[in-house]
C-alpha cells in the first residue's frame, strides 16, 4: 500500500536536526531526574510520573528523527517524485515506514542470494545471466530498502558479483571500462550500484563500504563512481587509493580509469576539494604532469583541467577549501602553469582566499605552511603572477610576522606574539616562504616595500631614551624590525642569487633599522651605559670575524658600512674565534657588569624591555641572523 508524502527537504532537515538534539538531551535529563527522585525519597509525590516518562519521550524523538530522515532521503530519489513549488516535493512512497522498506529489501535480496549460491555451485555463464535477471527492482534508491537488500546479500557476495561481471564482460587488457562497456554495466548491474549509492550516502552499510574500498581493484571502483553519483565520503576514500592506482599509466591504451575517476570528481567539486585537502602526497599525485598531460582518451585533458578548476574556485568556502588550495599551490609544476584554465583558476582562488577579510590570515598561514614544506624554491613562487599575489599578501602580514619572530627571539617579549594561528608556522617555514618569494625581483621589491611601510608605522617613541616609556617603544620597535630583518637575511643567504643581488637585499634589510638606531645612538641606553659600556663595547672590544665576510659583501663598491659612525667599528677587527661565541660571551659579561652596578647603587633593576634593549644593543640586532647566514656560506 502506497503512502502520499509531501515535504520541503530543507525545512524537514532542520526539524530532524532539532529532533536529534532533543533526543540526545533526554538521556542526561532522565539520569538527573532519577537521581533527584531518589534523593527526595518519601517527599516525592507518589502519584507523580517518574523519570521513565523522559525516557519514553527520548525514544519517541529518536524514532521520529529516524523516520523523518528516511522520508527526506527517499523523496529525493524515489521514482515519480516531483517538485510542485519552490523546494516542496511530493511522491507516492511504496512503503509506509523505513522498517517496512527494509524488510522488503531483505526479501528481494534473498532471491539474489539464492541465485548466486546456485551459480557458485554450477558456475556457467548462462547461470550468471539468469541471476542478473533478478536485478529488476526500481526501489533501490530508497535508502532503507537498499540497506535491507545489501546487508542481507552480504558484502562479499556483492563484491564477488561485481568482479565476476568484469571477468565476463570487460576487455582484460583495457584500463577501465570503455563507454560501451560502462553502458552494459549500468544496464545489468545498475540496481546494485544504485543500492550502494543510496544506502552508503545514508550511512547504513558501513561493512560494505569498507569492503568496496579495500577489496576491488581500480576497474570496479571507477565503474561504481561512473555508474551513479556516490557519496562525498566514498569518493574521498576511494580517491586516496585511486590517486596512486590510476595515475601512473603507461602504454598506448586509453586510460578510462582516470577518465571515470575525474568525471566523478568533476561532478562533485566538494569531494574533490576534500580529497586535495587530505594530504600533500595525494594532491601531488592528482596534479602531477603525467595526469595533466595524459591526453588519452580524447577529452581527458579538458575534463581534468575543468575538474581541478571547479575544486579550486567552487564548492563551499571553509578550511577544507583553503587547505585544498594550499596543497594545489604546493603541487604546482610547469605543466600546471602552461594550462591557461588551471593557471587562471589558481590565481583567482588565491586572490579570493587570501583577500577574504575574515579568513585571509588563516588562508595565508595554510598556504605558507604548504609552500614552505617544498623547501626554498617552490615552483609556484617562480611564476610571476603567483609570486606577485603571494608577495602582496605576505607584505600585509609583515607586522604580525615581525611581532611573532621578536617574541621568539626574546622570551621577555613573549607578549608580542600575535597568536591567531601564527604559532603553527616555524621560523624555518617563514624563512623558506620569504626565500621562495625572493626568487623573483618583483617579490623582493614587494617585501622590501612592506618592510619600509612597517618601519614607518611602528611607534618608536619621542627619542628621549632616558624616558622609560620612550625607551620601551623604541626597544619593541627595534626588536620587531630586527626580527623581520633576520628572517629576510636568512632567506637571502638560503637561495641562489648573484653576488650583486644578494648584496643589494642584505644592504636594504640590514641598513634600514640600523640607520634608525644610529640616529639615537647617543641615548640608546640610559645613564652611564651610553657613555661607557656602549662606547667601549662598539669602538674597542667587539672585534669578531664578521668583518672579513660581511664587510666585504656590503662594502664591495662604496664602503657604505665603513662610512657609518660606530657601525664601521662593529664590523671591523680581527678574524679569530667564532663570531657567535664571542658575541654571546661579551654580551653576557657586560649585562652582568651593568646589572651588578645598578644593584650596588641601590637602583631599581632593569625592566624586561630595558634588558632586551641592552642585550640587543650589545649583540647587535642582527648578529644571530648574520652569523648563521655566513656559516651556511662557509664564512
Amino acid at each position: 500500500m502506497t503512502e502520499f508524502v509531501g515535504l520541503n527537504p530543507g525545512a524537514a532537515t532542520k526539524l530532524a536536526t532539532a529532533l536529534k538534539t532533543a533526543a540526545e538531551s533526554a538521556g542526561p535529563l532522565k539520569g538527573a531526574l532519577s537521581g533527584g527522585i531518589a534523593e527526595a525519597g518519601a517527599a516525592f509525590p507518589s502519584g507523580a510520573r517518574g523519570a521513565e516518562q523522559i525516557g519514553q519521550c527520548g525514544t519517541f524523538l529518536s524514532d521520529s528523527e529516524r523516520d523523518l530522515k528516511w522520508r527526506i532521503q527517499t523523496i529525493q530519489s524515489v521514482p515519480g517524485a516531483r517538485r510542485v513549488r519552490d523546494d516542496f516535493r511530493v511522491a507516492d512512497f511504496p512503503y509506509s515506514s523505513a522498517d517496512a522498506a527494509k524488510r522488503a529489501g531483505e526479501d528481494e535480496a534473498q532471491k539474489l542470494k539464492d541465485a548466486w549460491a546456485a551459480y557458485e555451485k554450477d558456475p556457467r555463464m548462462s547461470n550468471f545471466d539468469e541471476m542478473l535477471k533478478l536485478l529488476k527492482s526500481d526501489q533501490m534508491k530508497d535508502p532503507a530498502f537498499a540497506a535491507g537488500f545489501l546487508n542481507k546479500l552480504g558484502h562479499k557476495a556483492y563484491g564477488d558479483i561485481m568482479a565476476k561481471w568484469m571477468e565476463y564482460n570487460k576487455d582484460p587488457y583495457g584500463k577501465g571500462l570503455t563507454p560501451k562497456e560502462l553502458e552494459e554495466f549500468k544496464k545489468e548491474l545498475g540496481p546494485l550500484v544504485d543500492a550502494f549509492a543510496a544506502a552508503d550516502a545514508a550511512g547504513l552499510v558501513p561493512d560494505l563500504r569498507k569492503h568496496m574500498l579495500t577489496t576491488p581493484g581500480p576497474d570496479v571502483m571507477t565503474a561504481l563512481l561512473a555508474a551513479a553519483p556516490q557519496s562525498k565520503e566514498f569518493i574521498v576514500e576511494a580517491g586516496k587509493y585511486l590517486a596512486s592506482a590510476v595515475t601512473g599509466h603507461t602504454g598506448p591504451e586509453d586510460n578510462w580509469r582516470l577518465y571515470w575517476f575525474f568525471k566523478a570528481l568533476d561532478e562533485n567539486p566538494e569531494a574533490f576539494q576534500a580529497l586535495l585537502a587530505t594530504d600533500q602526497t595525494t594532491a601531488d599525485r592528482l596534479l602531477q604532469p603525467a595526469v595533466l598531460e595524459e591526453g588519452r582518451p580524447p577529452g581527458l585533458d579538458a575534463l581534468v583541467s575543468g575538474a581541478i578548476a571547479k575544486a579550486l574556485t567552487g564548492g563551499l568556502p571553509g578550511p577544507e577549501r583553503r587547505k585544498a588550495l594550499a596543497h594545489a599551490a604546493a603541487a604546482y609544476t610547469d605543466s600546471f602553469g602552461k594550462d591557461p584554465v588551471l593557471k587562471k583558476a589558481l590565481a583567482d582562488a588565491l586572490n579570493t582566499e587570501l583577500g577574504d577579510p575574515k579568513t585571509g590570515r588563516e588562508a595565508f598561514q595554510t598556504l605558507a605552511k604548504a609552500l614552505s614544506a617544498r623547501g626554498l624554491k617552490p615552483e609556484a613562487l617562480d611564476d610571476a603572477e603567483i609570486n606577485a599575489i603571494v608577495a602582496k599578501h605576505a607584505a600585509t602580514w609583515l607586522p604580525e610576522i615581525a611581532a611573532l619572530t621578536a617574541s621568539r627571539n626574546d622570551k621577555e617579549l613573549g607578549y608580542l606574539n600575535p597568536g591567531k594561528g601564527w604559532d603553527n608556522l616555524s621560523e624555518k617555514d617563514l624563512t623558506n616562504l620569504i626565500a621562495g618569494i625572493f626568487q623573483r625581483p618583483e617579490g623582493r621589491q614587494t617585501l622590501s616595500d612592506g618592510m619600509r611601510l612597517l618601519t614607518g608605522s611602528l611607534d618608536m617613541g619621542g627619542g628621549d631614551l632616558n624616558n622609560p616609556e620612550d625607551r620601551k617603544k623604541f626597544t619593541l620597535a627595534m626588536a620587531q624590525l630586527g626580527a623581520l630583518g633576520s628572517l629576510m637575511v636568512g632567506a637571502v643567504h638560503d637561495i641562489d642569487l648573484s653576488e650583486e643581488e644578494r648584496r643589494k637585499i642584505v644592504v636594504e634589510t640590514l641598513i634600514l633599522p640600523i640607520d634608525l638606531t644610529i640616529g639615537r645612538l647617543g641615548k640608546l641606553v640610559p645613564g652611564e651605559v651610553s657613555s661607557t659600556i656602549w662606547k667601549n663595547l662598539l669602538e674597542e672590544r667587539l672585534k669578531w670575524p664578521v668583518a672579513g665576510n660581511l664587510a666585504k659583501t656590503l662594502d664591495k663598491e662604496d664602503n657604505f658600512f665603513q662610512k657609518l659612525p660606530i657601525i664601521g667599528g662593529l664590523f671591523g677587527g680581527n678574524e679569530n674565534g667564532e663570531a657567535s661565541d664571542l658575541v654571546i660571551e661579551l654580551s653576557e659579561e657586560h649585562m652582568k657588569a651593568y646589572e651588578d652596578r645598578l644593584k650596588a647603587a641601590g637602583a631599581p633593576p632593569l625592566s624586561p624591555e630595558d634588558r632586551v634593549l641592552l642585550k640587543n644593543a650589545v649583540q647587535g640586532f642582527y648578529t644571530e641572523a648574520v652569523v648563521e647566514a655566513l656559516k651556511k656560506r662557509g664564512g
